[in-house]
């Protein structure tokens, strides 16, 4: 005989699951912080490489032309 006749039947919670899951879904949600603050810091890097690129490129061309002019000198005298 079912003693718990008439009565609604409700699935028991597992608190112990629900205090892994929690656990879980606060270290995704900190992994998705520090994988945006990886892309961000990653767009800034590339920013600061393709500058520091263009500056080496302009400082080549003045040794460049400044070897150029001590040549010129040292073959005039």
């Amino acid at each position: 005989m079912d003693t718990n006749h008439g009565y609604a039947k409700e699935a028991v919670v597992n608190s112990e699951l629900v205090k892994r899951r929690t656990v879980l879904e606060k270290r995704v949600a900190h992994l998705h912080r520090l994988a945006a603050e990886s892309r961000k810091r990653l767009r800034q890097m590339r920013q600061c490489d393709q500058v520091r690129e263009q500056q080496v490129v302009i400082w080549e061309q003045r040794q460049q032309d400044l070897l150029a002019r001590v040549t010129a000198m040292e073959t005039l005298g």
